[in-house]
């Protein structure tokens, strides 16, 4: 168990540095990202350079911050479209400003 606990705190160490505003932002970024993906309105390289890109602008550039949203993208990549009936439209519509805010389109 102590194992396991040193573990946790290790892996979980750089993220812990940053403030949780930024953390949280970089984990719905993330998941915005991989739902896009879940959801068929994006293939997974553009999804990814678009939330890259975002984070990048507002200035979580390092390693850590890409792959605290990386891991997040990935997880919500993997689960099932949560868009809400008959909102598909409008998510595409907004994820087609984001790559536009991103400098992708």
């Amino acid at each position: 168990m102590r194992a396991a606990l040193t573990f946790v705190m290790l892996v979980s160490a750089p993220a812990m540095a940053q403030p949780a505003d930024d953390i949280r932002l970089l984990r719905q970024l993330g998941y915005v990202a991989g739902q896009a993906v879940a959801c068929d309105i994006e293939q997974p390289e553009i999804a990814a350079q678009v939330a890259t890109a975002m984070a990048d602008a507002m200035g979580l550039k390092d390693e850590t911050s890409h792959r605290l949203m990386t891991d997040q993208a990935l997880n919500a990549a993997a689960e099932p479209c949560a868009a809400p009936a008959g909102r598909l439209d409008e998510i595409k519509a907004n994820w087609k400003s984001m790559r536009k805010r991103a400098g992708i389109d």
